[in-house]
């Protein structure tokens, strides 16, 4: 395997890295949750909290890993678009303008342990949105094919074809086919797995036009991935919503996403991040509750709220929740982390 040299070098954009402490995080109202790192017009494209000091992002097409800790940065120099992680593996699956995609797993400091690429498409236009969960001694792994335009936003120009397909492995060197999971005419995007109790669950967001109302959407396995029931809606198509992760809870499921659900229309520039309360079966209890990740920003003598968030990573580590997200994701683009405190309730 070929190891790939790391360079260092630290931020110095004023006021990148902030740490603190952290406020409630029960779900049942809504969640404060505060800043401990931002990357100031970041131009990322993709971002995966790896633990409670890497954050993996995509910037300038090279794979980034970001210590929010620390405010140092690992540039890889591997080449990557789309991402997704297995933090108890420090495992990163990414894929490439050039159709490949690849696994690198890094050390705890965010430095490349070793990289390779296990697989090259050339049946599409794209391959994008890699999503991977390990079960038991298996991994699981969904693509997206895209032929024809991506991110489709005017009406008078035609969608491309999106389909997800399903894949495992036992160790990345053999990765074998299982089945499609869906397939539509339909911008189909950001794609989040889960598991529990012997199936598959598949998120994604499905819209006609980029920027345009959206719903969130889910289908399950009931055998592994070898095959897939029909998708069904979690979330109406009233807003642009995007999902950031299925989480399996006591009481059933949180499911965390971005919406402009407070200010319709707007999109990037209004959207604000939320979690939804399912129940076992993934019926919604609860949905549209705030996690207020808005944080003040001083600039000069004005002080602002920081608006349009995109939502990209929910995880937990010991004792806090961490939310990797944009701010001001159509004009800065400022890449953060907020984070609080799970409560015991």
């Amino acid at each position: 395997m070929r190891r790939i040299a790391s360079l260092f070098f630290m931020l110095v954009l004023t006021g990148t890295l902030f740490l603190s402490g952290c406020g409630s995080g029960d779900i049942n109202s809504n969640t404060q949750a505060e800043l401990v790192y931002r990357f100031s017009r970041s131009a990322a494209g993709d971002a995966k909290l790896m633990s409670d000091k890497i954050l993996m992002t995509c910037i300038n097409r090279k794979l980034i890993a970001l210590n929010f800790e620390t405010g140092e940065v690992v540039n890889t120099e591997i080449e990557a678009d789309w991402l997704s992680v297995l933090p108890e593996e420090n495992l990163v699956i990414y894929t490439t303008h050039h159709y490949e995609l690849g696994i690198v797993h890094m050390n705890e400091n965010g430095t490349v342990r070793d990289q390779k690429i296990v697989l090259t498409n050339d049946s599409a236009d794209f391959m994008i949105d890699p999503a991977v969960i390990k079960v038991d001694d298996m991994y699981y792994l969904t693509l997206t094919f895209l032929n024809g335009n991506m991110n489709v936003s005017s009406e008078e120009e035609q969608n491309g074809q999106y389909t997800i397909n399903c894949y495992c492995t036992r160790d990345f060197n053999r990765i074998e086919y299982l089945s499609q999971v869906t397939s539509e005419e339909r911008n189909l995007e950001d794609v989040k797995l889960a598991s529990n109790n012997g199936m598959l669950y598949l998120v994604y967001e499905k819209e006609s036009r980029d920027r345009a109302n959206s719903s969130i959407m889910v289908s399950i396995s009931e055998d592994m991935g070898r095959s897939w029931n029909p998708p069904d809606t979690l979330l109406d198509c009233v807003a642009d919503q995007e999902p950031a992760g299925l989480v399996k809870t006591e009481e059933g499921w949180n499911l965390y996403y971005s919406s402009d659900i407070a200010s319709p229309g707007s999109s990037y520039d209004g959207a604000s991040a939320y979690v939804a309360k399912l129940a076992e079966d993934l019926k919604v209890i609860e949905q549209d509750i705030l996690i207020d990740l808005a944080v003040p920003k001083t600039d000069e003598s004005v002080e602002y709220k920081m608006g349009g968030i995109l939502l990209y990573s929910v995880e937990s580590f010991n004792d806090r929740t961490y939310y990797a997200y944009s701010e001001d994701h159509a004009s800065a683009d400022n890449l953060c982390v907020s984070a609080s405190i799970i409560s015991e309730k």
